[in-house]
Order: C-alpha cells, then sequence, then structure tokens
C-alpha cells in the first residue's frame, strides 16, 4: 500500500540537499513557522538537483470561526453545516469557495503550472527529486524517516488513527456521549455500523461520500470504463493502493445541489443528535490532530 521506506542515510547519500545541517524544527513554535522552514528546505534541495519548485504556502492563521468549530462549537458547527454540509457536494456547488473542501485556486498545490508544462519522462524525474527531497528534510528537521510525501501523510494518518483509537474510543465520557448520540441517529432512521467515538464521528459523512462514490462509479459505467483496470492504472501512476481509488462523479453546481439540499440536512439532523458529544469530541480530536502534524513539522489543519 505504501511506498517501500528508504533509510535516511540511503537518502543522504543520494542528495546533497542534506549536506549542510540544519537546526531541528522547534516544535512549541507556530506551525506555520515550521510549515516555512521545511518548505525552504525543500526548495533549497530542488534547486541544487536543477529543478525549479515553489513552496507550498502555510494555510495561515486560523479565523475565530474556525477555531470555534474545531472546539465544538455548536453555533459555529451549525453555521458552517448550514451552508457546507459535512463538505462533500459542497465542492461541485462553490468550487471557488476554499471552505467548500475541494481543490480551489486557493488552495492547489502552486507546483502544478510547472509539472503541467514538462514531459512524462521529465515528470517522473521532477516528482523523484521532490520526493527524495522532502524525505532529506523531514529526516533533518523532524528525525522521521520518510520515503515522499505521500509517505509522510500516510505516516501521519496512521499515527493519527492510532492515538485516537487509544485516546478517544475508550474513553469512558466519549463511550457515554456517543451511545446517546447512535440512539437519535437510529430514531431518525440513519444506519449505525459502530458506537466507537471516532466512527460515530464520521458516520454522517461517510454515508454522503459512499453516494457520492457510487454516482462516479455508475457515471464511469455509462462511459463503458473498466473501473478494475482504471483504479490499477491510477494505483500505478500514483503509487498507491487500487483499494483506495474511488470515482468521483462529474458535476455542474445545479447538478449538484439537490445533493448538498439533502446533505445540509443530515448534517443539521447529525449535529443537533450530536450536540453533546461533538463538544466533548473534536477539541480532544483536534488535539490529537496538531500534535502529531507538529511531530512531523508540517502546518496543522482541521481535524476531518
Amino acid at each position: 500500500m505504501r511506498p517501500t521506506a528508504r533509510t535516511l542515510l540511503a537518502l543522504l547519500l543520494l542528495t546533497g540537499c542534506a549536506a549542510e545541517p540544519a537546526a531541528p524544527v522547534d516544535l512549541a513554535a507556530p506551525s506555520q513557522d515550521r510549515h516555512r522552514q521545511m518548505e525552504a528546505a525543500i526548495g533549497d534541495c530542488m534547486k541544487q538537483r536543477g529543478f525549479k519548485y515553489v513552496n507550498m504556502p502555510s494555510s495561515g492563521q486560523k479565523t475565530d470561526e474556525e477555531t470555534r468549530q474545531e472546539a465544538g462549537d455548536y453555533g459555529a458547527m451549525r453555521k458552517h453545516r448550514e451552508k457546507y454540509g459535512f463538505g462533500v457536494y459542497s465542492k461541485y456547488v462553490y468550487p471557488e469557495d476554499a471552505k467548500a473542501g475541494g481543490m480551489t485556486s486557493a488552495n492547489q498545490d502552486p507546483n502544478n503550472p510547472i509539472m503541467m508544462a514538462l514531459s512524462p519522462v521529465q515528470l517522473e524525474s521532477w516528482r523523484a527529486a521532490r520526493d527524495t527531497c522532502y524525505a532529506a528534510a523531514t529526516g533533518k528537521f523532524t528525525g522521521k524517516t520518510v520515503s515522499s510525501e505521500s509517505d509522510l501523510y500516510e505516516q501521519v494518518d496512521t499515527m493519527i488513527d492510532q492515538a485516537q483509537a487509544r485516546e478517544l474510543d475508550g474513553d469512558a465520557r466519549l463511550l457515554d456521549l456517543a451511545g446517546r448520540f447512535g440512539d437519535c441517529l437510529t430514531a431518525k432512521g440513519v444506519k449505525i455500523g459502530s458506537l466507537k467515538p471516532t466512527d460515530i464521528a464520521s458516520t454522517g459523512k461517510k454515508t454522503v461520500q459512499d453516494e457520492m462514490y457510487a454516482l462516479g462509479e455508475k457515471q464511469q459505467a455509462g462511459r463503458g470504463a473498466d473501473t478494475a483496470e482504471l483504479r490499477k492504472a491510477l494505483a500505478r501512476r500514483h503509487g498507491g493502493s487500487s483499494g483506495k481509488v474511488r470515482f468521483t462523479p462529474s458535476l455542474s453546481p445545479d447538478e449538484a445541489r439537490p445533493y448538498l439540499a439533502r446533505e445540509v440536512k443530515a448534517a443539521l439532523d447529525d449535529l443537533e443528535c450530536g450536540r453533546d458529544f461533538y463538544a466533548a469530541f473534536k477539541p480532544r480530536q483536534q488535539e490529537i490532530h496538531d500534535r502529531v502534524y507538529r511531530e512531523f513539522g508540517r502546518d496543522d489543519g482541521p481535524a476531518s
């Protein structure tokens, strides 16, 4: 599933990017500072290897509204969900709104124009160089061994999942609140697969996502596409697992609005049932998320 991890020593031998020692990332410093340090190191490494690279910008200071949402504040969460639901179909209806959850012009990789201008062979070399530089910078600043950017974020996700299972799913108070949350959703006709806090927190969004992926599969089949072969091709192209490749549908804003309307209703019902649960769960979930991202020297963002 993941790329084979290369040792940090091997990476240092393959590139001159790590020749000069650098001070480790200050884990108590603001996340934006850590992010800029890491990106500067990656950019310098790419330049030494003869490639153009634009540093990924920091996500910036969180707004008060975003901080309140992450803390499980009912009013802030309701305001967001009234427009965006769970953030699934909203990216179709509001394609240039960064809050909608899609890849907008504001949050795309600034290196996309560079990559698009390269030939297939050049692109492969550019990506290999970035992976090597990413791994070297990560090891130099944090002591973590990663083989690429995607490997880093897979490690981050795995560590977050493990910490949440350990710290949240075994918490007696959260289990009690999750049980009440589940009873309320069941009364509204929502199918509940698990009452673990981490599962119940994502039940509503996952249900809508599964619907969206099923629609994507249907569109692919309508075009006569062999989805199994497409998955294999995408997995090879991106170095990922074929089992994790899902197809999203092509929808215009007008086509997506009815789906978003249903999603908003489901998200508001979910919030009403989980009001007390989210107030207790989300601050602790965010703390775990931020802690792990700091450990890997990357910019913090909202927990899913």
